[in-house]
């Protein structure tokens, strides 16, 4: 027997709630014994495995191994992740199962495959886990976006956030959701270039000093996120002169309207409109006509959810602040979408992509002290 590993899913925790009967197995060979060491990219599922258990005069199974899905029971036909137990091992095996969502009931089944029947699995008692919540009830989402000819990421589901009453950082529940300027009070969805504070009203750039990305405020929790470079940026979107840039970016970008917000929609690499639903690549040249996105693309919060759940990331077109002698002009809300990248211009500038419905999108520098977004990504491996 060979070891394996598959993985089809994305980033999770789990935390044991209980278990179901299903059908035993022919011979109890293996079984999960307990979830142990539980963090947001996985956990490590201990069972028994004991070959002496085979009756006397029965051949010992051919194949030996973990299933893990969020589709109850767990069949070779619906499981996320599988993992194939090798001959040498034996006794308690600790499989580290990663890759998983985050806030998801997920449920876990032994298997084994006898010689005389290698198309049929015979599988065991089942458990079912849910996986631990990211701060504000985020996730990170399923489609895959190249940013190199190399790289692939995974967005999260919504913008980072600062709240005010307790003093905590979160990923958004939603991709639509905005803040604002801070003024709110509970909390901002803008800061200036590697702000980590959450609070930092200062409009001096030499205050703004990139010490650590925004994804390490979630180190804590297990997550590996980050913010996506300049280049990254421009190969996503293709906002290069040359050829090195996403294929077919120009086809997976248009402006929408979901709800009431304004923004972008960014599509997947591997793109599959849902049935009933459309998506028109490109810009309104009337943008600054309030609602006029929803010409091009209109969702509403439940078409939307089937596009989220196909892969598609909306970027919201927020409030952004820029000071002029200490004193903030609020402009943009509802047109233009801007959101820092993690590249440095100089001492006072750093790039930045903004989102504008007549020409769509561009790189830009400005002052670190400007009040942006910010979406953070999980690398595919």
């Amino acid at each position: 027997m060979k070891k394996h590993i598959f993985l089809f899913a994305v980033l999770i925790v789990i935390t044991l709630c209980g278990c179901k009967k299903t059908p035993m197995l022919p011979y109890n060979v293996i079984e999960i014994i307990s979830i142990d060491n539980v963090t947001f990219t996985g956990a490590n599922v201990s069972c028994n495995f004991d070959l002496s258990k085979v009756p006397a005069g029965a051949d010992p199974p051919a194949y030996v191994g973990v299933g893990v899905s969020r589709v109850s029971p767990v069949t070779i036909n619906n499981w996320d992740e599988c993992y194939e137990i090798t001959d040498e091992e034996s006794g308690i095996i600790v499989i580290p199962f990663m890759g998983l969502q985050p806030n998801t009931k997920y449920y876990v089944r032994p298997y084994i495959i006898l010689e005389d029947n290698l198309y049929f699995r015979y599988y065991g008692e089942e458990m079912e886990f849910v996986t631990k919540k990211v701060p504000g009830g985020g996730r990170v989402l399923d489609g895959e976006f190249s940013v190199s000819d190399t790289k692939k990421v995974r967005f999260t589901s919504g913008n980072l956030q600062y709240v005010n009453y307790g003093k905590y950082w979160q990923i958004a529940a939603h991709q639509y959701d905005c803040i604002g300027n801070g003024q709110c009070y509970q909390g901002r969805d803008l800061f200036g270039w590697g702000d980590l504070t959450g609070s930092n009203a200062s409009v001096n750039n030499a205050d703004y000093l990139w010490t650590e990305d925004w994804g390490s405020l979630f180190d804590a929790d297990g997550l590996s996120l980050r913010t996506l470079k300049r280049s990254e940026w421009e190969y996503l979107l293709g906002c290069k002169d040359d050829e090195l840039c996403r294929p077919n970016a120009d086809s997976l970008i248009g402006v929408a309207m979901v709800g009431l917000i304004n923004g972008i929609v960014l599509l997947p690499d591997n793109w599959v409109t849902p049935e009933e639903l459309h998506f028109k690549a490109g810009s309104e040249y009337s943008h600054y006509l309030y609602g006029s996105y929803s010409a091009v693309n209109s969702y509403t919060l439940d078409e939307w959810q089937a596009m989220e759940a196909a892969g598609a990331v909306f970027l919201p077109f927020t409030v952004w602040n820029k000071y002029y002698d200490n004193s903030v002009v609020v402009d943009g809300y509802g047109y233009d979408g801007y959101y820092w990248s993690s590249s440095i211009y100089d001492l006072d500038e750093a790039w930045f992509v903004r989102f504008y419905g007549y020409a769509s999108r561009g790189i830009y520098h400005e002052d670190k002290y400007e009040d942006y977004a910010v979406r953070l990504v999980m690398d595919v491996n």
